[in-house]
C-alpha cells in the first residue's frame, strides 16, 4: 500500500510539473522576435498569435494592442537587404551566411489593428 501511494504521488507530481511547464511555455510564444548569430549564419525571426492582445512591451511591442502584421528585415552591407512579413502570425525567418568583414543587422516592425 505504501509503495502504491508513493508511486501515485510521484506520478501526480510529475504530471503537474509537465503540464505546468507546457502551459507556461505556450504563454511565452504569443509574441516572439529574435535576431543574432547561429554558427556561420546571421538571422532574424518573428511570430505572433492573431487575436491575442499584447500584455507587455517585450520585443518592442505596444501594450494592449492587437498585432495585424510583423515584418522582419536582414541587412548586410550594401548588397544584401531582404525583408519578409506575415499577417497570419506564422513563424518567419531570414538567414544568410555571415560575412565577418561586413556589418549585418536584423530588425522587426509590428503593425497593429
Amino acid at each position: 500500500m505504501k509503495l502504491n501511494f508513493k508511486r501515485n504521488m510521484a506520478i501526480m507530481l510529475a504530471t503537474t510539473m509537465i503540464l505546468g511547464t507546457a502551459d507556461s511555455a505556450s504563454g511565452m510564444t504569443l509574441f516572439y522576435a529574435n535576431k543574432g548569430r547561429s554558427g556561420v549564419y546571421v538571422f532574424v525571426e518573428a511570430a505572433f498569435t492573431p487575436k491575442a492582445i499584447t500584455t507587455n512591451t517585450k520585443y518592442g511591442l505596444k501594450k494592449n494592442k492587437y498585432v495585424k502584421k510583423v515584418t522582419i528585415r536582414l541587412k548586410e552591407g550594401k548588397n544584401y537587404d531582404k525583408s519578409k512579413s506575415t499577417t497570419t502570425g506564422k513563424h518567419i525567418k531570414l538567414s544568410k551566411v555571415n560575412n565577418p568583414l561586413i556589418t549585418s543587422s536584423g530588425s522587426w516592425k509590428w503593425e497593429y489593428k
